[in-house]
């Protein structure tokens, strides 16, 4: 701890350039340039609708005449011509920049924070999805982000877990809080990682049932984008593909087979609908696609040779019954295969 009548140093994020490129710009130029930092809240898979009617939106600016004129502007755009009531909050660079960080970290938490249901449903026997839609149901809550299954990927949230967590290690605090803040961002990491091992983990469980082939029907990161980046299917397909076993990929958005092509290339086979797919040992599904949702039970018992199903999103636990009902096997995250 520092001495009492030490003040605390309050230090910019070292990882932000805004601040140096302000006084640059004013030191250099003579137009009169104003800076700001508006940081984006958009999801990739519907940045129209989220641009066109934002959450809020956040300046981070350096002086009043700065400020004031972006606040206008976007008064302007939103409320005057677009007619779309927005909260507009008005900060410095370092506090918009925490504001990003902290938003997505709070996502990723939210997401990992389901899945210890998941941990502990793996043990007692219960059913993660039941008790998350029940703790979802509290107003303060609230259920988005809040589904167990496989973890978050893409872009954004593994990018900024880790800058922030970078950030801290950087930052003149309390090493004993540091720690304790680091292990909290680190557990969110860590559970992310354990809903892709114990996807493997079922898989591997289930090849006991002469598996040979399996087909994974969900690619990218989210059910709306074809985007690879920071999928954990596709790591969950590497880990696999080590194992050796014979893979066939499907994603509803076909884009994303395209794009796997070129990760894999000829080492697995590439289905152009989601009937090929089902022809196959065991299925496993990583997306929560509407075409996933309503899979044909005629077709599965028909095509899925083995009638084994794991299901990592959770997207057809309410027909669980159902798919027992007809002799198919079907696993989710929490379940153990004896």
């Amino acid at each position: 701890m520092r001495g009492t009548d030490e003040p605390p140093r309050r230090e910019p994020p070292p990882f932000r350039a805004e601040r140096r490129s302000d006084r640059y710009i004013k030191d250099t130029s003579d137009i009169n340039i104003l800076l700001a930092y508006v940081p984006e809240f958009s999801r990739e898979h519907n940045v129209f609708k989220d641009l066109m009617n934002p959450s809020r939106i956040v300046i981070g600016c350096d002086d009043e005449t700065t400020c004031s004129y972006f606040e206008e502007f976007y008064k302007d755009l939103y409320m005057r011509r677009l007619n779309v009531k927005v909260p507009i909050f008005r900060m410095s660079f370092e506090e918009a920049e925490l504001v990003k960080y902290l938003s997505n970290i709070f996502l990723a938490a939210k997401i990992s924070y389901a899945n210890i249901a998941s941990i502990l449903c793996e043990r007692i026997n219960c059913d993660p999805y039941k008790i998350m839609s029940a703790v979802g149901e509290d107003p303060r809550i609230r259920k988005d982000h809040m589904r167990p299954g496989l973890g978050f990927g893409g872009p954004c949230l593994p990018r900024d877990l880790f800058s922030f967590t970078s950030y801290l290690k950087k930052l003149d605090l309390d090493h004993e809080i540091k720690r304790q803040i680091i292990d909290f961002y680190r557990s969110i990491f860590e559970i992310n990682r354990w809903s892709i091992n114990k996807i493997v983990r079922l898989i591997n469980e289930a090849s006991k049932y002469g598996v040979g082939e399996i087909s994974v029907i969900g690619l990218s990161y989210h059910s709306k984008t074809s985007d690879l980046r920071g999928s954990l299917s596709i790591e969950i397909i590497k880990k696999l593909l080590r194992k050796g076993f014979r893979l066939k990929l499907y994603d509803p958005i076909h884009n994303a087979v395209k794009k796997a092509e070129e990760i894999f290339k000829d080492s697995v086979v590439y289905c152009k609908d989601l009937e090929e797919c089902l022809e196959t040992d065991l299925l496993v599904i990583l997306t929560d696609h509407e075409e996933v949702k309503r899979l044909s039970l005629d077709k599965i018992s028909e095509s899925v040779r083995r009638k084994i199903v794991i299901d990592g999103r959770g997207v057809l636990i309410d027909r669980r019954k159902e798919f027992e009902s007809r002799g198919i096997k079907i696993f989710f995250i929490q379940d153990v295969i004896s």
